[in-house]
This record gives structure tokens, C-alpha cells and sequence, in this order.
């Protein structure tokens, strides 16, 4: 009987445990950096330069189109845009990286 009465108390006590618990791991989830392709060509050398590639989308460029051009990325915390684009060795692996496709021009 004495056990019954403490059953709120402990659900209480779990529930505020777990809480508590899964707020501690919401400073490690991995941020990201959208970065925009803002370079002309279609060349996939192109789209590996570092340079050709801003965190503001140049309004000349539209996304949402079905082309073979990366529109944007997310590039992880801790991850230089560099790094990112030598990871991709081919337009088909960048394109799957990519969140979406753009004009090209």
C-alpha cells in the first residue's frame, strides 16, 4: 500500500530524469552552413571551386529547377566549404549532396 502512494512521486521523478537528460543533448546536435552555387558555368570543375560558392544566394540564380546544377549544400560546423567540395569527386555524388538544383545558364 505504502508503494502505491509513491507511485506518482516516482513517475514524477522518472519523467523530470528524462527530461532533463534529453536536454543535455540538445547542444550536440551538428549545425550547417547553407552554402548557394553562385557561378555561371555548368562545369563541374567549376562547382568545386570554394570561391564560386557564398553563403547568400545571388538573386540572378534560381532554384527549384531540374537541371544538373547544385542549387545549394549544407556544409557541417567545423567543415570549411573546401573541404566539403574535395570530399565530391564526381557531378552525380555532389548532385545527391546538393538540397537542391538550379538554372543553368
Amino acid at each position: 500500500m505504502n508503494l502505491i502512494k509513491k507511485l506518482p512521486l516516482m513517475a514524477f521523478v522518472l519523467g523530470l530524469g528524462f527530461m532533463i537528460a534529453m536536454s543535455s543533448f540538445k547542444g550536440e546536435l551538428k549545425r550547417s552552413t547553407i552554402y548557394y552555387y553562385n557561378h555561371p558555368s555548368s562545369n563541374f570543375v567549376d562547382m568545386k571551386v570554394p570561391g564560386n560558392w557564398d553563403t547568400v544566394q545571388d538573386p540572378d540564380f534560381i532554384c527549384d529547377a531540374n537541371t544538373f546544377v547544385p542549387c545549394s549544400v549544407n556544409v557541417p560546423d567545423g567543415v570549411s566549404i573546401n573541404t566539403y567540395l574535395s570530399s565530391y569527386n564526381t557531378l552525380p555524388a555532389l548532385l545527391v549532396a546538393s538540397n537542391d538544383r538550379r538554372d543553368s545558364r
